[in-house]
Formats: structure tokens, C-alpha cells, sequence
């Protein structure tokens, strides 16, 4: 034994990389403040943290896009959970695709909670899940 502390690196897959986000397309003030705040989160936990927070992240910013794109379509329009910007995507709006990664995102998103693990047996959050939910944010 010589005393020397010896330091172990794993390795870990990256999740991938951020879009290009074109921020001059976003009309309102607020919305473009929300969208920037939620994209550097993406971006900080993106490398660091756990799959489970990377999702939480996309999740966060996916909504804050969402619903920017559909205030601008209809002023009246309230912020809504991601869930319903789903049900808004698919049944006003004819936006299949994007409807379903929202949908995806969602569903990874309730795979983080313990209670819907137990109630629903559904396996934990991967980091194929996560690279997904970056991949989402296209």
C-alpha cells in the first residue's frame, strides 16, 4: 500500500446536443424570456445530471414552446400543462408529430415519479429515454 488515492472515471453517454433555436421567430417578450431560461436548464443538465432530470428539463421546455406557438395562433390562449398543449396539437392545431414527442415527453416525465412506477409497473427512466426527449426539442 502506498497511500496514493486512486480516482475511478466512468464513462457516460452524452445525451446529445441542442438545437439551433431561431429565438428571432418568437413573437412575445415573455415567451422568448421562458423559452431562453428553460433551454440553458436543458443545456446545464444536459452532460451532469441524471436521465430522470434531463426529462424533467425537455419536459419543461417543450411546454414553454408549446405554448408560445399556440398563443400565437389564439391570443386568448391560457399557459396549459403539456398534457393538454397535446390534446390542443392534435385536435385544433392537426400537429400529429410534434403532438406525439409532447406525448412521449409527458409519458417519460410520469416514469420519474415513484408512485406512477408502483401504480402503472412501468420501468424507470433511461438514458436512451432522455437522449429521446433532447432529440424531442427539434
Amino acid at each position: 500500500m502506498s497511500g496514493e488515492t486512486i480516482l475511478y472515471l466512468k464513462s457516460r453517454k452524452v445525451f446529445g446536443s441542442l438545437p439551433k433555436i431561431h429565438y428571432e421567430r418568437i413573437q412575445t417578450v415573455g415567451s422568448l424570456v421562458s423559452i431562453k431560461e428553460k433551454i440553458e436548464l436543458v443545456a446545464k443538465d444536459l452532460n451532469v445530471a441524471a436521465p430522470d432530470s434531463v426529462v424533467d428539463r425537455c419536459r419543461e421546455a417543450a411546454s414553454a414552446v408549446l405554448n408560445s406557438y399556440i398563443k400565437e395562433q389564439d391570443c386568448n390562449h391560457k399557459e396549459k400543462d403539456l398534457g393538454q398543449l397535446v390534446k390542443i396539437l392534435y385536435e385544433k392545431e392537426n400537429k400529429y408529430v410534434v403532438a406525439d414527442l409532447a406525448d412521449e415527453l409527458a409519458k417519460f416525465h410520469s416514469r420519474t415519479k415513484h408512485s406512477e412506477k408502483v401504480t402503472r409497473n412501468t420501468r424507470s427512466v433511461s438514458e436512451q429515454d432522455a437522449e429521446l426527449a433532447v432529440q424531442a426539442l427539434l
